[in-house]
């Protein structure tokens, strides 16, 4: 039976309700989730179909067509070529399946693509009565959708539109259904590594991070419980189809290393676990031969050093995909942030004024984001067609791949300035020899490393003694500042004209849309990323005519200047480029497929300086900027950080720099500002440059302080080399986390307090003090803390091994760290099954007789639980009170 209520606009008629629309573009306060319905939170027009897309039209909000409420419709005039448009209020929505109720005959439907063009979606007969009718079309990232009669379905021509709605839906193979957030993730972090290999501080963060932002089914572990047989085919000792393998995505933070590949019998780089007791310490390509993504996985993810060093190494990962899309890892060394979690946060929308973005390019985003100049992140994937996967929820995915023999490549450099054409090759002059005069800082306890450096670059003649700091000037980063950035543009180049302005939901940024362009400013200090969403990394089938290494700087300039972006103090440091390729195996020999690797873009990187005549160089990810250019020198992208406006503050005394080289030989990576990943022995100090260093735009960051820019060689454990730059907080010593005790080794029972005290050295007084665990989380703040750890879970883990973490933030906002690993047992529970009794006995035995076997037999407990005697060691002394706890005695 036909439906005959027509209500409109709420309580109002269509044409009052016309006639009375605000509707236009505006600031929207939020947050504004994405809309399950995309056709909700939009605007409604009714208007002739043959009208142009950007046509003046009538236009009013959430229509009653749009209301998921079937008693209420939309009444098109009779007798006209009118359609009801459906235009959406922020980022393009991703749509694959359209329901139209309606009394019209027939009719079609369209999609307003990216470039403002209406495309035809999917044509309808209905019955005429209003009953659903649903269209399914191609994934379609898309601006809106417009509802065309073709047919009315009554005599005197009235149309009623009583639903307009539009979805998208995904189901993976691997695992169903896959709305938002229906991913999956397994992930696993280390930031605490016995001697000698350096610790780490932020890699539970990065991980973790990555886990909160896809908000996805999860299963993770760190430290300890981290191991290498998780990500090992099954067949060779492995358990990867019950862990990594059983997720969408795959994430690994940690150390990379080298060491030899049991399978390939030459040295490649590995995942640098904290322990060997689950196999051993290095998963090597090897290890995941042929074994990844025959199960659930799509993804896999390294925040680890060079895992992606040479084209050796890059091949032999490929050969571990056997369903798998994509691997994403690093070319370069990478530093100890928080990368993984702005991978999530890009790869997902965050609300209705956000957009997420390709996999891949959110490796990448991340990878400008907090890592500064100087890295290069690298993917491959099993065809090309995979680099163009969203997450599961957020956009498109490929059907999983049939491993072929060959694969293709994305290259990403953030910033490192040069210009070859190769794309793959460092511009710096690479790992530098020993120098002559060179004095050694030998290294002094765990954390520390090995520092060369000559003896005249140690002397710093004529170096400064004193500089100043700079205050930044608080900004008022609201809707208004990005209103006036977007009519700059408007001015410009006629995009983002009155383009509605709103806050993501986290209120990170505040951004605005306009067809395939993205306006993102960052709303804690102000960064600025335009972005033609439609070009920018997108696949092109040829290489792309792209401006000289020569011109593209002055193309840069003069668009910076056109569009009100050109910021003081920006220096012009490079050219570089954005690069693919396509790799095949031919009789046995793997080559480029000719003509497969060319540029995408040109970029022209920029660094900030301060002071008189722009001596001094800012460092970090808050001080660059790029603009990259494609075809014809058309603008893909503006990146520009912070860039926090500051004025000048004191004068201050800088450290001497040989204070600096003895904090690197006693504390290592933990002294320095942002961190060093790679699995170093000894690190060589090449050039030391004086300047500051600029925190992301994610951070508060009140004062921009002196710092020392150290270029190094670093020769890790397994003996390879690689160049870094490292930041060094030039106006204080070093702060330094000291974990006073209890001190290793250290064994308690379930249940009994333990307390620790700590202490802050160095830095910039009054300090902060927090403690937490990796495994029962937050364990309070002061000098010192108490804390009763329950027994182990037993499984998927034994989480009897409690890595206990210091950190100390002083009142710059530098921080340290320092790890105290408890052992959690009873004395004497020498096969870990909870209870002491007569099954430990043989057990302890092998302890006493062969320690090496009992790891292996035991590889989940402790051989300190056979101290019975608390002396510290296990032995023969503790066999007759093992006897007497045994006996009840």
């Amino acid at each position: 039976m036909m439906r005959t209520s027509v209500v409109t606009l709420y309580t109002l008629s269509v044409a009052a309700a016309l006639a009375a629309a605000a509707g236009g573009p505006e600031f929207r306060p939020g947050p504004h989730p994405m809309p399950v319905n995309r056709c909700q939170f939009s605007r409604v027009c009714i208007q002739p179909s043959s009208a142009a897309a950007g046509a003046p039209n009538h236009c009013a909000e959430d229509l009653a067509a749009t209301d998921d409420d079937p008693a209420t419709a939309a009444a098109i005039s009779a007798g006209g070529d009118d359609a009801l448009e459906v235009r959406f209020i922020g980022a393009p929505r991703w749509v694959n399946q359209v329901r139209v109720a309606t009394n019209a005959a027939a009719f079609q439907v369209e999609v307003l693509d990216l470039f403002k063009t209406w495309r035809f979606f999917g044509a309808g007969v209905s019955a005429g009565d209003g009953s659903p009718v649903d269209l399914l079309g191609p994934d379609s990232r898309v601006l809106g959708v417009r509802f065309v009669p073709l047919q009315s379905g009554t005599k005197d021509g009235a149309v009623l539109l009583f639903e307009l709605s539009a979805y998208f839906e995904q189901v993976d193979a691997d695992g169903g259904a896959a709305p938002r957030g229906a991913g999956s993730l397994y992930y696993e972090w280390i930031n605490n590594y016995p001697s000698p290999s350096s610790d780490l501080s932020r890699c539970d963060n990065d991980a973790r991070g990555l886990r909160d932002q896809l908000g996805w089914g999860w299963q993770g572990f760190g430290d300890s419980d981290a191991w290498e047989e998780d990500f090992k085919r099954d067949d060779v000792g492995g358990t990867n189809s019950g862990f990594s393998d059983a997720f969408d995505l795959a994430y690994f933070s940690g150390h990379g290393s080298s060491t030899n590949d049991w399978y390939y019998k030459e040295t490649r780089r590995t995942l640098k676990f904290g322990n060997d007791d689950h196999d051993d310490a290095h998963t090597v390509p090897g290890d995941g031969r042929g074994a990844w993504g025959n199960g659930e996985m799509e993804w896999m993810a390294f925040n680890a050093c060079q895992t992606m060093k040479d084209w050796d190494n890059r091949d032999d990962w490929f050969q571990c995909m056997d369903g798998l899309h994509l691997v994403l890892g690093w070319k370069t060394n990478a530093k100890d942030v928080n990368h993984g979690y702005w991978f999530g946060r890009f790869m997902v929308d965050n609300g209705a004024f956000d957009s997420a973005e390709k996999v891949r390019k959110a490796w990448f985003h991340a990878a400008d984001f907090k890592h500064g100049s100087g890295y290069t992140a690298f993917v491959i994937g099993e065809t090309e067609s995979m680099g163009n996967d969203y997450a599961w929820g957020e956009g498109s995915v490929n059907n999983d791949p049939t491993h072929n023999g060959a694969y293709h490549w994305w290259s990403y450099d953030t910033g490192a300035g040069g210009g070859q054409r190769e794309g793959e090759q460092p511009q710096d002059a690479g790992p530098q020899p020993p120098p002559q005069d060179a004095v050694a800082f030998e290294r002094q306890g765990e954390r520390g490393l090995r520092v060369l450096i000559s003896s005249t670059l140690l002397a710093q003649r004529g170096a400064p003694t004193q500089m100043p700091r700079y205050t930044a000037v608080p900004q008022n980063i609201d809707p208004a500042y990005v209103r006036a950035i977007a009519d700059d543009l408007c001015a410009a180049t006629q995009t983002f004209c009155n383009a509605d302005i709103g806050y993501d939901d986290d209120q990170m940024f505040i951004n605005s849309f306009d067809g395939a362009y993205q306006l993102r400013v960052c709303a804690t200090s102000g960064g600025v990323e335009l972005q033609n969403t439609a070009a920018w990394m997108e696949p092109v089938a040829a290489p792309p005519n792209l401006p000289s290494a020569s011109v593209a700087p002055a193309l840069a300039d003069n668009l910076l200047s056109q569009l009100q972006l050109m910021p003081p103090g920006a220096v012009v440091t490079g050219v570089d480029y954005a690069y693919r390729g396509e790799r095949e195996e031919v009789g046995g020999t793997w080559q480029h497929v000719p003509g497969s690797v060319f540029p995408t873009a040109v970029r022209v990187k920029y660094q900030r300086r301060l002071g008189p005549s722009n001596q001094w160089i800012v460092s970090g990810p808050g001080g660059g900027m790029t603009v990259a250019l494609g075809e014809g020198g058309q603008m893909q992208r503006i990146f520009r950080a912070p860039w926090r406006p500051v004025t000048t503050g004191p004068m201050v005394n800088l450290v001497p720099l040989s204070t600096i080289i003895a904090a690197l030989s006693t504390q290592g990576a933990d002294a320095t500002i942002d961190g060093i990943t790679a699995d170093v022995q000894t690190i060589q100090i090449d050039e030391v440059a004086y300047g500051y260093y600029e925190h992301a735009c994610d951070e508060m960051q009140p004062t921009l302080r002196p710092a020392y820019i150290l270029n190094v060689t670093l020769t890790e454990q397994g003996g390879d080399t690689s160049t870094d730059m490292l930041h060094v907080w030039a106006d204080a010593p070093p702060l330094r986390a000291d974990i006073l005790s209890p001190m290793e080794p250290i064994c308690v029972p379930p249940g009994q307090q333990l307390c620790f005290q700590g202490r802050a050295v160095g830095g910039v007084p009054p300090y902060t003090l927090s403690w937490d665990d990796h495994i029962d989380g937050d364990l309070g703040a002061g000098g010192s803390v108490c804390h009763a750890f329950a027994a182990g879970a037993g499984a998927p883990r034994p989480q009897n091994r409690h890595t206990v973490r210091l950190r100390v933030t002083d009142s710059m906002g530098a921080q340290s760290t320092d790890y105290v690993v408890v052992c959690v047992a009873l004395p004497g529970d020498m096969n870990c099954d909870g209870a002491v009794n007569i099954l430990d006995i043989n057990p302890l035995v092998l302890a006493l007789s062969d320690p090496a076997a009992y790891a292996a037999q035991f590889p989940d407990c402790d051989i300190s639980n056979g101290d019975i005697n608390g002396d510290g060691q296990t032995n023969i002394l503790d066999i007759n009170p093992f006897v007497a706890l045994v006996s009840g005695g």
